[in-house]
C-alpha cells in the first residue's frame, strides 16, 4: 500500500496530457498520449501508452477544459504499474504517479483555478512549483 504525499486534495477528473519525453528511452520520437486519473497542485496519477519508470522527466501540455492553451509542466515519475494485462493491451499501458516540478506563474494559477472550481472541497493548501 502506498503513503499518500500530497497536501491537496486529488480532484478526480479525466484531463488529456500531450507529453515530450525528456530520456532517451522514450521512444518512438518522445512523445506519447497520456490522462490524468486524478490531479492535485502537486502531481497527478496518470495512464500513458508507453513504458515509464521511475525518474523519468517529461514535459506534459495539460488540456484543461477551461482554457484554450494547454498548460505546459514539467514533471518527475514518482511510481508506476503496468497495467497492460488488466486492459489486454497490445503494447505497454502504464499507470504512473507523477510530481509536478516547475511550471510556468500563470499555468500555477490556471491549474490552481481549475481544481478550484471543480473541487469546492479544495482549500488552496501549499504552494504551486514555481
Amino acid at each position: 500500500m502506498m503513503v499518500e504525499k500530497r497536501e491537496s486534495n486529488r480532484l478526480l477528473t479525466r484531463v488529456i496530457a500531450h507529453c515530450q519525453g525528456n530520456a532517451e528511452k522514450i521512444k518512438p520520437c518522445g512523445r506519447f498520449l497520456s490522462f490524468t486519473k486524478d490531479i492535485s497542485k502537486e502531481g497527478a496519477h496518470i495512464v500513458v501508452s508507453k513504458k515509464v519508470d521511475v525518474g523519468d522527466t517529461f514535459t506534459m501540455g495539460l488540456v484543461v477544459p477551461d482554457y484554450f492553451i494547454p498548460l505546459s509542466i514539467y514533471s518527475r515519475v514518482v511510481w508506476t504499474r503496468d497495467v497492460s494485462r488488466l486492459v489486454q493491451a497490445k503494447e505497454n499501458v502504464t499507470e504512473a504517479g507523477i510530481q509536478f516540478v516547475r511550471m510556468d506563474g500563470i499555468d500555477g494559477h490556471k491549474l490552481e483555478d481549475f481544481i478550484k472550481v471543480h473541487d469546492p472541497d479544495e482549500s488552496g493548501k501549499g504552494p504551486l512549483p514555481a
